[in-house]
């Protein structure tokens, strides 16, 4: 439920963002068919940049940027879309380590 609500609120029908960030949202929420292609999985290097596997691949392929970034990123969007104190920490929560 709380999952469900907040991809609501940051779907591409509600939240203009770049396709590049609608893929990493729906990877962590979990949504199909927000962008294409679509990433399967998210991580973080151990000199903090973050990664994804797209549907298909074998590995982490697609540099994303850092994880600072991705962690400021979701704060903004929080912020923009009124999420609640309960629906931004779940979102953050999400932020791969």
């Amino acid at each position: 439920m709380l999952r469900q609500s907040v991809a609501d609120l940051l779907s591409p029908r509600v939240l203009h963002v770049s396709p590049q960030f609608h893929a990493i949202l729906a990877c962590l929420l979990g949504q199909e068919g927000w962008s294409r292609p679509e990433l399967a999985a998210l991580t973080v290097t151990s000199d903090g940049y973050l990664l994804g596997r797209v549907k298909g691949d074998v590995g982490f392929n697609s540099f994303l940027g850092t994880k600072a970034d991705l962690d400021q990123n979701l704060e903004g969007v929080a912020a923009c879309v009124g999420l609640t104190p309960r629906q931004r920490a779940y979102l953050l929560s999400l932020s791969p380590t």
